[in-house]
C-alpha cells in the first residue's frame, strides 16, 4: 500500500505517545479554543423560522406598498465561519447582490413554483455584505433566505452600517417608487434615516409595571488599590461586588471599594423602582466595561428584569433566570434588545456526530496521556455545546431560531444528537459533575426514547419523508443512539434503557447481517423491503465498535448477553476474514479493490483491542490483527506533522456497491476519523504487555 499523505510530506515517527500527542497537537491548533460571543438583537426586524431562514413579506411589513414600489434588506455574514451556500426563493422580482456585486435574482421557475433555489454565494475571506432587493409584483413582495445546512452550519447574519455593524440581523427600507439603489449598498456606510431599526438606545429599559431589576457589567482594575462607585436611579439599590453585597443606597449609592487587580463582576439590584426611573453609574480607579465574551454591543450595562437572586453574582453566559410570570428572562441591553449568544468558529464548540467521536478521542487520550491541557481543550467543547442548552431553547420559543446548538433545535434524526452527546455523559461520569448535564440530558432523553420514530418492535429507524433516506434503517444509527443510552442508564440508574439498547443491536442484526460474509449492509429499505448488501467499512465499525461499549457494562448473567456476545464474535470473524495482509480495512470490507480506509482500520483495531482485554476474543489472532491495524494508520495514514489521511467523507446510501467504491472520496484530517484513530492507537497500547 503506498502512503496516502502526499509525496513532499514524511510520514508520522516516534512511539504510539508521541504520535497520539502529533495528532493531538495538530487538531488542537487546527481549532483553537473560543468561547461563546453574544451580540445585541433588536427584536424589531426579520424574525427566523427554525430552519434558520428569515422570512420576509414586505406586504405586512409595507402594508401602503403599491405595485412595482422597492423594498430593499441589507446585512453581512462572516465567510471565515460559515459555508456559503444558501437556500433562496421569492414570488416577484428579486435580485441579491453580494459586496456590491449582481449574484443572482428570481427566475420564473421559482416564482411560479414556489420553490427555493440553492445557490453557491462566492465570498471573499472574512465579513461580506449582502442586499437584496425587491419589487412587488402580482404574486409577492419579499423573500425567503437562509443557509443550506441550517443545522450543521447555520449562518448568523449581521447588521452592516457603520452605526450598528456586528449587530445580529438585517436592517431593511421602503417602499420606494423608484430603484433608489441603482448602485447596491456593500462595505459599512453611515446608515441614512429610512432604515430600519435604527441603533438602540443603551439605556436602561422600562420594563412596565416591574419595580425590581438587575444592572450588571464588570470593573476592570489595572492595579489593586480603591474605586470610587456611584449609581443614580429613582429607586432603592443594593450594590454586588463578585457576589458579595458592598453598599446600599436610595436614589444615590456611593461606595468606597478596595479591589484587586483584575476583572470583577458588578451587580446592582434595583428595587421600589419608579415608573420612569433612569440609570447610571460611575467607577472612578476602575473601568466600567461589558464583559469581555460580548462583542460589538455598545454601553457599559446589561440589564434584567427579574428579581431572581442569582443575578446578585453579575453576568452568567448560560443562566436564565425567572421573569415575573412564571416565564424565564435573559439580559437586555437597552429597549427591545436582547443579549443573545453566537458560535463563531467553523469547528469548536459545534455539536455534530462526528465531533462526538472526536470528542470521544479526546477524552480518552488525554486520561491515557495524563494530559490536563487536552482534557480541559475537550471539556470546553463540550460545555460549550451543553451548557447553553435552556438559553438556546428559550431564545427559539421568543425569537424563532436560535445562534447556538443548530443541531438540537430542529432534531429529525439520531445523527444531530445520540453521538455528541454520549460525551457530555463521558464527561459528567468521569470528570465533571455539572448539574446542567443533567437538564441536557434529560432532553437528549426524551428524544431518543420517546421521540425518535421506532417500528412496532422498538427498533429506530428514519420516516425522513420526502428525502433520499425515507423509511430506512442505518447502521451508523447504533452508534447514533446506544452509547448515549448507556451511559444516560448508568446516570440514572434506569435498567430498562439497557434492555431497549440490547433490543437495538438484535433488531438491526435481524435486518442487516449477511450470515454468509459476518458482516452488515450498510441500509436496509423498508421501502424496498431488502438490505443494500454492501458492507460498507465505517457502517460495520460503528456497530462493531459500540458492540464492545455494551459488552463492557452488559451483566454476564444477563438473558441477551450470550446473544450479543455472539453477535460481537460473528461480526469481529467477519472483519478478520476480510482484513489485508497490512491490517487495512478496505472501504467495501470484502472487496480489495476499493480503497484502503482509516476510519473503519481504527474501528476494527479498537474493538478488537478492547475484545481481547475483556476476554472476549481469543489474543490469536486478534491481538496482532489489531497491532497491524494500528502500525497500518501509523505507518500509511499520519503524517509528520499529524494530519490524518484515508479518512471516507460522510455517507450516503445506496445499492450500488461503486457508490461506495468510487463515488465517496477521502477527506484529509476529516472528523469522521481523527477521534477513532485516536482511540485506536490507545487500546491497542494498553494491550503491549498482554
Amino acid at each position: 500500500m503506498k502512503p496516502y499523505y502526499p509525496e513532499d510530506k514524511k510520514g508520522v515517527t516516534g512511539n504510539t505517545e508521541q504520535i497520539m500527542r502529533k495528532v493531538l497537537a495538530r487538531y488542537m491548533k487546527a481549532n483553537p479554543e473560543e468561547t461563546l460571543y453574544y451580540r445585541a438583537y433588536t427584536d424589531e426586524g426579520f424574525r427566523r423560522e427554525r430552519s434558520g431562514s428569515v422570512v420576509v413579506d414586505f406586504n405586512k411589513i409595507f402594508p401602503e406598498a403599491e405595485f412595482g414600489d422597492y423594498a430593499y434588506a441589507y446585512a453581512q455574514y462572516n465567510a471565515d465561519c460559515y459555508d456559503p451556500h444558501f437556500n433562496f426563493g421569492a414570488q416577484d422580482e428579486t435580485v441579491i447582490y453580494v459586496n456590491g456585486e449582481k449574484i443572482t435574482k428570481t427566475d420564473i421557475f421559482t416564482e411560479l413554483l414556489e420553490v427555493d433555489n440553492l445557490i453557491h454565494i462566492p465570498s471573499k475571506p472574512g465579513y461580506n455584505t449582502i442586499m437584496i432587493k425587491c419589487k412587488k409584483g402580482s404574486l409577492g413582495f419579499g423573500f425567503r433566505f437562509g443557509a443550506l445546512n441550517h443545522k450543521g452550519n447555520g449562518i448568523e447574519f449581521y447588521k452592516a452600517f457603520a452605526e450598528n455593524a456586528g449587530e445580529l440581523g438585517w436592517n431593511y427600507c421602503g417602499p420606494f417608487k423608484e430603484d433608489i439603489y441603482k448602485e447596491p449598498l456593500s462595505g459599512n456606510p453611515s446608515m441614512e434615516a429610512h432604515w430600519y431599526p435604527q441603533p438602540y438606545d443603551t439605556k436602561m429599559p422600562s420594563f412596565p409595571g416591574h419595580t425590581e431589576m438587575y444592572a450588571v457589567s464588570t470593573l476592570v482594575c489595572d492595579k489593586d488599590g480603591e474605586v470610587d462607585f456611584c449609581a443614580e436611579a429613582a429607586a432603592d439599590m443594593e450594590l454586588y461586588i463578585d457576589g458579595a453585597l458592598n453598599g446600599q443606597g436610595k436614589d444615590k449609592l456611593c461606595a468606597k471599594l478596595n479591589l484587586a487587580k483584575g476583572t470583577h463582576a458588578v451587580s446592582v439590584r434595583l428595587f421600589n423602582k419608579a415608573a420612569d426611573a433612569t440609570f447610571s453609574a460611575t467607577a472612578d480607579g476602575a473601568v466600567l466595561a461589558l464583559p469581555d465574551c460580548t462583542r460589538d454591543v455598545k454601553g457599559q450595562w446589561l440589564y434584567l428584569d427579574s428579581s431572581d437572586e442569582r443575578a446578585k453574582a453579575g453576568f452568567d453566559k448560560y443562566q436564565l433566570y425567572d421573569g415575573y410570570a412564571g416565564d424565564k428572562t435573559y439580559f437586555m441591553c437597552g429597549e427591545n434588545t436582547y443579549l443573545r449568544p453566537i458560535i463563531e468558529s467553523k469547528q469548536f464548540g459545534r455539536l455534530t456526530y462526528p465531533n462526538g467521536v472526536v470528542m470521544y478521542g479526546l477524552l480518552e487520550s488525554g486520561n491515557f496521556l495524563q494530559d490536563e491541557e487536552v482534557l480541559e481543550y475537550a471539556h470546553s467543547h463540550i460545555k460549550t455545546c451543553y451548557a447553553p442548552l435552556e438559553l438556546a431553547l428559550w431564545e427559539r420559543e421568543k425569537f424563532g431560531w436560535a445562534c447556538v446548538d443548530h443541531k438540537l433545535m430542529d432534531i429529525t434524526f439520531l445523527d444531530d444528537c445520540g453521538s455528541f452527546s454520549a460525551m457530555v455523559l463521558e464527561d459528567y461520569l468521569k470528570y465533571h459533575k455539572d448539574e446542567k448535564i443533567k437538564f441536557y440530558a434529560e432532553f437528549i432523553a426524551d428524544y431518543i426514547l420517546n421521540q425518535q420514530e421506532r417500528l412496532e418492535n422498538g427498533m429506530f429507524y428514519r420516516i425522513a419523508e420526502g428525502k433520499y433516506q425515507q423509511q430506512t434503517i442505518w447502521a451508523d444509527d447504533i452508534y447514533m443512539s446506544t452509547p448515549f443510552m448507556m451511559r444516560y442508564a448508568q446516570m440514572t440508574g434506569k435498567s430498562e434503557v439497557i434492555e431497549d439498547v440490547v433490543n437495538q443491536f438484535l433488531c438491526y442484526k435481524e435486518k442487516l447481517y449477511m450470515p454468509e460474509h459476518k458482516l452488515l449492509g450498510h441500509v436496509y429499505s423498508l421501502r424496498h423491503q431488502k438490505c443494500t448488501r454492501v458492507p460498507w467499512g465505517r457502517g460495520n465499525g460503528w456497530v462493531l465498535f459500540s458492540l464492545t461499549e455494551l459488552l463492557a457494562i452488559l451483566p454476564n448473567d444477563h438473558e441477551k448477553y450470550e446473544e450479543i456476545k455472539t453477535f460481537f464474535l460473528q461480526l469481529a470473524e467477519g472483519f478478520m476474514n476480510n482484513i489485508d495482509e497490512e491490517g487495512i480495512i478496505h472501504q467495501v470490507i470484502w472487496d480489495h479493490d476499493s480503497f484502503e480506509e482509516a476510519s473503519g482500520t481504527a474501528m476494527c483495531a479498537a474493538a478488537f483491542a478492547r475484545g481481547v482485554r475483556m476476554g472476549l476474543l481469543p489474543a490469536a489472532p486478534y491481538k496482532e490483527a489489531s497491532e497491524r491495524s494500528a502500525e497500518a494508520l501509523k505507518k500509511y495514514c499520519i503524517d509528520e506533522e499529524g494530519n490524518i489521511y484515508g479518512v471516507c467523507r460522510g455517507s450516503g446510501y445506496s445499492f450500488r456497491l461503486d457508490y461506495y467504491k468510487h463515488d465517496l472520496a477521502c477527506v484529509t484530517n476529516d472528523t469522521h476519523g481523527t477521534g477513532i484513530v485516536l482511540i485506536a492507537l490507545l487500546e491497542v497500547e494498553k494491550n503491549r504487555n498482554l
